[in-house]
């Protein structure tokens, strides 16, 4: 049941993004894809691995130009975590998908940018070194980015649940708006 979530969700999210209208030349674009690494605080099998995400930034309510924007994320990435079959340990890789609700807020004048967002954490199984449900859990994150030009950003991410020294991670990524 949960593989279904997973993947409705997921759905959910690439139909939200083609549906998105065309960003105009005086502003970035409105769909990110995003790659990176993510080096986890709590006790998994590997200190670190990759993650793949989409972002979707939705227009301001403003006629004027406006210095924050709320953007929806969702991301990609795989946790190997050990379960005993028979007493024997055996390693599985678990996808994990985080889809938050985030708000995106720009400094000034500068390339720089802040942001936090709430959401949930998407599991197909049991991620125990981590505390994490083959349930919806409950996901935050903090990010800070710097604009390379109106296309390019580089981020960097604490996203964490219920249990930030076991369920945290710390994410350093590229992405490009279109």
């Amino acid at each position: 049941m949960i593989k279904l979530r997973v993947v409705m969700a997921a759905l959910a999210v690439l139909v939200l993004a083609a549906c998105a209208p065309p960003a105009s030349a005086q502003e970035q674009g409105r769909l990110a894809i995003t790659g990176g690494l993510s080096w986890f605080t709590g006790d998994v099998n590997d200190d670190n691995t990759w993650i793949a995400g989409l972002q979707y930034s939705f227009p301001t309510m403003t006629g004027q130009r406006s210095r924050g924007t709320f953007l929806l994320s969702a991301d990609f990435l795989q946790v190997d975590s050990t379960r005993l079959d028979a007493g024997i340990p055996v390693t599985d890789h678990v996808n994990l998908i985080p889809v938050l609700l985030n708000y995106r807020h720009s400094l000034g004048a500068t390339p720089w940018y802040i942001g936090a967002g709430a959401g949930i954490f998407l599991s197909e199984e049991n991620i125990p070194e981590m505390g994490i449900s083959s349930d919806v859990n409950f996901a935050w994150q903090l990010f800070a980015g710097y604009n390379l030009g109106n296309n390019w950003f580089v981020e960097g991410r604490w996203l964490a649940g219920n249990d930030p020294g076991d369920d945290g991670m710390l994410i350093a990524q590229l992405g490009f708006r279109f």
